[in-house]
């Protein structure tokens, strides 16, 4: 499925409910967009000032597309592209950049928020090994 860069696009178009609801987790979304035209130096600026309020940045000078880098907060990995995409849309508008398809989106927690059940208390004794 294709979408347009483009805060129009239905919010509910990719489902993200998988029945289980895990804890929130910080993630950090690539998103990008490809067109018809080579990407200006100032264009990209723009998406970069508009992205910065989600400790984004933005790219693209010289290609055929742009992309921005955007965290979000969700409890899974589709329920941060949507968020992403949300603000990726939002910003494109704002940058006045043409409404090309998003073509990837691509997401990465934050390890520092990821929880792997250990237990931070756990002490390690020696094992008595004689030979």
């Amino acid at each position: 499925m294709i979408w347009p860069a483009s805060k129009s696009w239905p919010i509910g178009c990719r489902s993200c409910d998988d029945g289980e609801e895990g804890p929130i987790v910080r993630w950090s979304v690539s998103v990008m967009a490809e067109g018809d035209r080579v990407m200006e130096l100032a264009e990209i600026v723009e998406l970069a000032d508009a992205v910065a309020t989600s400790n984004g940045i933005a790219t693209g000078i010289g290609t055929l597309a742009y992309w921005a880098q955007i965290e979000v907060e969700a409890a899974n990995s589709d329920e941060a592209v949507e968020r992403a995409m949300a603000v990726f849309s939002a910003a494109v508008e704002k940058a006045g950049l043409p409404l090309w398809p998003i073509s990837r989106a691509e997401t990465v927690p934050d390890e520092e928020e990821l929880d792997y059940g250990f237990d931070d208390d756990v002490t390690f004794g020696q094992v008595d090994r004689q030979g």
